[in-house]
């Protein structure tokens, strides 16, 4: 892919951060919105990078579901982001 092994780890490590974030209830709607960012480059990655054409339907897939949990939690991003 040509990307540095210190990318794939940074990669992993916000993933890693996002799945615990979603799994507490006040950092879930944050952690949702950072998950659907991440989404978003993983798209792009698989349809450009990658060539992945029907692969491209995962990260799209995740990108939905992370947005319908920050929407569900909006209330609480905005009590955190007002801190």
């Amino acid at each position: 892919m040509g990307a540095a092994p210190w990318f794939r780890y940074l990669i992993g490590l916000v993933e890693l951060a996002g799945g615990i974030g979603l799994l507490v209830p006040r950092l879930a709607g944050l952690a949702a919105v950072g998950l659907a960012l991440l989404m978003i480059g993983a798209a792009v990655t698989q349809a450009f990078i990658l060539d992945g054409g029907a692969l491209v339907l995962t990260p799209v897939v995740l990108f939905f579901l992370f947005v319908f949990i920050a929407w569900g939690r909006r209330d609480s991003i905005g009590r955190l982001l007002r801190r």
